[in-house]
């Protein structure tokens, strides 16, 4: 986990899967993709196919893991609704959300190649909290 904390709600979540792992770092409301048989790691580029988001992760209260540690997580999939701070800015309700890999948030769609994975749809943006709907 980062050194600060992330705000991740689950307000009315999809199905959350369990039985992986985490591959290294990572934090709640992070897209993560398929890295093996019940393994994930948080998406890294563009082009990564994001199955899910990151709900929480088991660690030791002031454990940050290497990048080749296995933790278990739970992911979030089959769409829900959730909450977070972990945003980049220039969202709006109604907007296309991405996962954006190099600052590790989600942020507002944009087009351009190699095309991003839409991830959800913005529900409202108040108060530094962005509600979203996920696609995945």
């Amino acid at each position: 986990m980062s050194t600060t904390e992330v705000f991740f709600n689950p307000c009315h979540p999809g199905l959350a899967y369990g039985d992986g792992d985490l591959k290294g770092p990572g934090d709640p409301g992070q897209a993560v993709k398929l890295t093996g048989d019940d393994e994930f790691a948080v998406c890294a580029a563009v082009t990564d196919a994001a199955v899910g988001i990151l709900g929480s992760l088991d660690l030791l209260e002031h454990e940050t893991p290497a990048a080749g540690d296995l933790h278990k997580a739970v992911i979030w999939l089959n769409g829900g609704i959730y909450e977070t701070d972990k945003f980049t800015a220039g969202a709006a309700a109604g907007d296309d959300l991405m996962f954006d890999t190099a600052a590790g948030e989600i942020k507002k769609w944009v087009t351009g190649t190699p095309p991003p994975q839409v991830i959800g749809k913005a529900i409202s943006v108040a108060g530094g909290i962005l509600k979203f709907r996920l696609n995945l």
